[in-house]
């Protein structure tokens, strides 16, 4: 056997088909660019295509790993056959040469995708291709479009996994003592394998007539179950205190005064407040019994939705304050990648274990909860500094500029109706409210522009850090310039991800 050092390495395809050229090998798999592109990034998957160049064909996707092979060359000359010789001898010895070292190799393991055929009956019962009259090779007018041709639909994936798995029929699932059967409609057959977990809060809209007097007895059990340490009792005693002092609150405001970890504070929240759907204070927990709409002095607390405007029309500003959203409509898995699991959510009963407490300098275990984790900056906005999200809410009592609350108390003492728009301030107040928001956002524009590089850049750097580590529960929203100057009146679906959690 012939050796060569150093041996040089290769990368091996197990190729699920047989190979009668190399050049079209190569097409299928996406040709040199394509395979260049795959082994450099070790997250993605080797694509094959059983029909290059056609858009309806799904590929089947290899998986990669690690491997420790030899590439051999095996040859064994053939002999001319002479008469009177037997056949087994025109074979000479075999003869082998090691080429490299294979340190990486595809394997396809997965099940081809269904694959369909973009073709059509003719008039004669001959199959006739459409993929002249699918693909668009140049710019067509009306008349292309408005043509009679076969339906021909197709979703982007037949199959959620290319993997065969055995499937395990479970258990009928055994419910706790108590529990009803949620009534089905026709319109939700398929639905999840087991009930929301409520937490029975409750929803008030804007019209109704009266306001709660009291928490459900469910809300009340559910916290009950729960309240097992005394921090959380003192955390019981000191929520009710912030609403003696303040009747409407916003989670974000909770979760930075209440020492209550989120989790545990999404219980407690039904037993001592209702939740507005629409309206001035929608979005927002009210004290039981306590009714906004009957107190002019209840303004002070509607909510204002605020959202940094598009570069479209304020450019200069939003280069400097260059404040990116939460969550992209970019960020989603494709086929082709390889996606780590995510770690699994701890249970409400194990937020006061060990893992959820640090050592004080004097020696004391402190218990990190919501407190901890959310700053005054989540709610409350300060005349010279940055939105930490492009998309925030804010109560009217917490804009902490003299221009804002000049605009808020311009109608004082003259409040006559409370309307759901505007709620107890005039008309337009909450539009002159952002307008003038961007307008000392762009008075700290100007000063970011003179003020050095780095404190800048640094500032940025913690902007964008809460934007990945802080678990908002607010649904952002998309940024539209036509959105800016409506969407604070009368949505009921500003903050979805938090009303889900008492469905």
């Amino acid at each position: 056997m012939d050796v060569q050092a150093p041996l040089p390495t290769f990368v091996c395809v197990e190729l699920p088909a047989v190979l009668s050229s190399v050049s079209n090998v190569l097409q299928a798999l996406g040709g040199h660019d394509g395979l260049e592109k795959v082994h450099g990034d070790p997250a993605r998957r080797l694509e094959l295509s059983f029909r290059p160049g056609d858009p309806y064909c799904h590929p089947v996707y290899g998986d990669r790993f690690s491997s420790t092979s030899l590439l051999l060359r095996v040859r064994r000359r053939r002999k001319a056959l002479k008469q009177g010789v037997e056949e087994a001898a025109i074979w000479g010895p075999c003869k082998s040469q090691v080429l490299g070292i294979i340190t990486t190799t595809y394997k396809f393991q997965g099940l081809v995708d269904f694959q369909y055929l973009g073709v059509s009956q003719g008039n004669n019962n001959e199959t006739v291709s459409m993929y002249d009259a699918l693909n668009i090779s140049k710019t067509e007018g009306m008349d292309f479009f408005q043509r009679n041709v076969p339906l021909f639909l197709l979703p982007p994936a037949f199959s959620r996994q290319d993997n065969p798995v055995d499937y395990y029929y479970r258990p009928e699932i055994q419910h706790r003592e108590g529990y009803k059967t949620p009534k089905v409609s026709s319109g939700n057959i398929i639905r999840q394998g087991r009930a929301r977990r409520p937490h029975n809060a409750i929803f008030v809209n804007f019209e109704d007539a009266g306001v709660p007097q009291q928490p459900l007895d469910a809300a009340v059990t559910n916290w009950t179950r729960v309240n097992l340490h005394p921090e959380e009792s003192d955390a019981e005693v000191k929520l009710r205190q912030l609403f003696v002092e303040r009747p409407v609150w916003s989670k974000k405001a909770l979760c930075a005064q209440s020492p209550l970890h989120p989790d545990k504070l999404k219980l407690l929240l039904p037993v001592l407040a209702y939740y507005m759907l629409t309206g001035p204070w929608r979005s927002l927990w009210v004290r039981i019994g306590y009714d906004p709409r009957k107190y002019p002095e209840a303004k002070a607390y509607q909510v204002l939705d605020f959202r940094l405007r598009s570069a479209r029309k304020h450019g200069s500003l939003s280069s400097v304050l260059s404040v990116k959203a939460k969550r992209s409509t970019y960020n989603y898995n494709l086929p082709g990648a390889i996606s780590k699991p995510a770690p699994q959510p701890a249970s409400v009963r194990q937020l006061n274990n060990t893992e959820n407490t640090e050592t004080t300098a004097e020696g004391r275990t402190k218990i990190i909860t919501g407190k901890n984790l959310h700053s005054d900056s989540a709610y409350i906005y300060k005349e010279g500094a940055l939105p930490p999200y492009r998309n925030m809410y804010y109560q009217l009592c917490d804009l902490h500029a003299d221009s804002l609350q000049a605009l808020v108390h311009k109608n004082d003492g003259s409040e006559n109706v409370c309307t759901e728009r505007d709620g107890w301030c005039s008309t337009g107040t909450s539009n002159e409210l952002r307008n003038q928001m961007m307008v000392l956002l762009q008075a700290v524009a100007q000063k970011r522009r003179r003020a050095p590089t780095a404190s800048w850049e640094s500032h940025l750097d913690e902007v964008l850090e809460r934007e990945d580590d802080d678990d908002e529960e607010e649904e952002e929203e998309e940024e539209r310039e036509v959105e800016e100057e409506q969407s604070s009146d009368g949505s009921a679906n500003d903050l979805d991800t938090e009303l889900l959690d008492y469905l």
